[in-house]
């Protein structure tokens, strides 16, 4: 296992060197993250993409139709820079994907109105789709690491 590997001297700390060759770029010694694995460059200088960094989307837009799940369609995102700043809507053209992960994506959906309706009672949120299972079953992920004396390798 990859014990560390430190950004300023660029040295993998580890007893497991095929491993941490196969984990890190064998030039850099520089890990992987989604957003190098899924936005290089060439994406991101796609004319119908805009990349907002750190902006956190309070909300999904929702409007009533016919035909769908729940007689709504999702038509665009609130989203802000801070936490009490003001808040910017984007409307969507075509769908909205929303993916913020385990935790971010059920906050998301209640901060809509979409969930059990106890929870969002007790917030204050106006109900707008009663879906139970949003924000259940979520279980802690236990990862464990092994260190072991560790030792520069170059």
């Amino acid at each position: 296992m990859v014990s560390f590997i430190d950004s300023k001297s660029r040295r993998a700390y580890s007893d497991l060197w095929p491993i941490l060759q196969l984990l890190t770029s064998s030039f850099t010694y520089l890990g992987s993250s989604a957003a190098t694995a899924y936005l290089p460059q060439s994406v991101r200088q796609r004319p119908n993409l805009t990349i907002l960094t750190e902006t956190r989307c309070t909300r999904v837009m929702l409007s009533p139709t016919a035909g769908s799940a729940g007689g709504l369609i999702c038509t665009g995102a609130e989203f802000s820079k801070t936490k009490e700043g003001p808040r910017t809507v984007i409307n969507a053209r075509k769908e909205v994907i929303l993916c913020s992960g385990a935790i971010g994506t059920p906050q998301i959906l209640m901060c809509s109105g979409i969930g059990p309706k106890e929870v969002l009672g007790k917030a204050g949120i106006t109900v707008t789709l009663v879906q139970d299972h949003v924000g259940k079953n979520m279980l802690d992920v236990r990862q464990r690491g092994l260190l072991k004396n560790a030792q520069a390798i170059y």
